[in-house]
């Protein structure tokens, strides 16, 4: 285990500001407090403000080549993955001002330990990173409760929705004063839901606040020819139904969809804007650039690289000035 390293992390933190505090006295305090996690603690680039290190794409590297089989997996990609998490981590963090807490992200390991489907290789992952407990939650667990977080939170935004929402209330208000209305408007169409067996899911479903209902909630308690009473919402959709026949196999229906603002848009033109990206080693940065030249956040990458490397360049200018 790296200790040294830890130590001198430490030491940057100004933890050795005070001189009786001895190597060995810190070196029991790692023991105790950190569990000695080594690592390389270099940061080779941001996302807004969550830092990339050099350990990062170390035990990344290592999972993949020993726990997936991918041999000669390149730092690059991997970097581009630690990027992509950042991107949704910052996002979630700067526009609906959350992030898992510890408390989280413990439940999540926990939850993984009972439900994984693949036990061997979670087991290697966990083997991968035993020393590296931070590094497992930056990595693994956060990754993977932002991208529901986020997901679920867009999902149910309604000032990101609140153009669609507008025009489905006023289609319902509309269809509420005159029902034989909603055949005329237009985007009417006819619509076949299956049948889902597990009843449990509709029940949980049926539960779940300020999201709406599943469709086929909604269908099992309409009479054919019945139009809801309420706006049916799901994750990508809101909708004005109407039960027209029941089949063995699900229920025929017709009414209005209108779909949800695209998270893919959204997410992209938010992140853009609000999140700085920078890659501060030179060969990863080069590398990159080179490997990733199509991928969707690369103009906004290339110009905040541009803009580094400009305040650089005056930078350095302007001591070359200083010291003439």
């Amino acid at each position: 285990m790296k200790i040294n390293a830890y130590l001198v992390r430490i030491k940057e933190e100004n933890v050795t500001r005070y001189p009786e505090i001895s190597t060995l006295i810190l070196f029991m305090l790692c023991l105790l407090f950190m569990g000695c996690e080594g690592g390389d603690s270099t940061i080779v680039g941001r996302v807004g403000e969550m830092a990339i290190y050099q350990e990062d794409l170390d035990l990344r590297t290592m999972a993949y080549e020993n726990c997936y089989d991918k041999k000669n997996t390149d730092d690059v990609s991997i970097l581009a993955e630690c990027i992509r998490d950042g991107l949704e981590y910052a996002v979630l963090k700067s526009y609906f001002c959350i992030e898992p807490s510890e408390t989280v992200l413990a439940q999540k390991l926990k939850w993984i330990d009972i439900n994984t489907k693949d036990p061997p290789v979670w087991e290697c992952i966990k083997l991968t990173y035993t020393e590296h407990r931070d590094a497992l939650s930056r990595n693994v667990l956060r990754p993977i409760l932002v991208n529901q977080q986020l997901h679920e939170l867009f999902a149910g935004d309604t000032l990101i929705h609140n153009s669609q929402r507008d025009s489905i209330r006023v289609l319902k208000q509309k269809v509420s004063d005159n029902p034989d209305a909603l055949s005329s408007i237009a985007g009417y169409d006819t619509f076949f839901t299956k049948r889902t067996t597990d009843s449990l899911i509709l029940a949980i479903a049926s539960d779940v606040p300020n999201r709406g209902v599943v469709l086929e909630r909604v269908l099992s308690e309409l009479s054919p020819g019945e139009i809801s009473k309420a706006i049916v919402e799901d994750a990508f959709t809101y909708r004005i139904v109407k039960l027209l026949h029941v089949r063995d196999t699900g229920y025929v229906w017709s009414g209005i969809v209108i779909p949800k603002r695209s998270f893919d848009n959204w997410f992209r033109k938010y992140a853009c804007g609000n999140v700085r990206i920078e890659i501060y080693d030179k060969r990863l940065s080069e590398e990159f650039n080179a490997q990733y030249n199509d991928i969707w956040w690369k103009d906004c990458f290339v110009e905040l690289i541009d803009e580094a490397n400009q305040e650089a360049k005056e930078g350095a200018s302007k001591k070359r000035m200083e010291q003439q």
